[in-house]
């Protein structure tokens, strides 16, 4: 199997370097965080739904029908916010 992951020192273009991390503010911070896990999320749900139009596609060509359930959220607790 091929690694196709990029080198270890390597900087992905239009990345933060670590000198750019430590220069923000905690707020900052705190907003790329953000932004970054509602990128993640979107991402998720796109994988997501390609597979599983997929799957129906297969299915159909199969003769077979197939539907999914949507997973429940979890709602007990908290929000995680960062500390102070």
């Amino acid at each position: 199997m091929q690694n196709l992951s990029a080198p270890e020192n390597s900087v992905p273009p239009n990345s933060i370097t670590s000198p750019q991390l430590q220069s923000m503010s905690d707020d900052a911070i705190k907003q790329l965080i953000s932004e970054g896990y509602k990128l993640l999320d979107q991402r998720k749900r796109e994988r997501e739904k390609k597979v599983k139009d997929q799957i129906k596609q297969l299915a159909s060509e199969a003769g077979i029908k197939v539907s999914f359930r949507e997973q429940r959220q979890e709602t007990r607790g908290r929000k995680k916010e960062f500390p102070e």
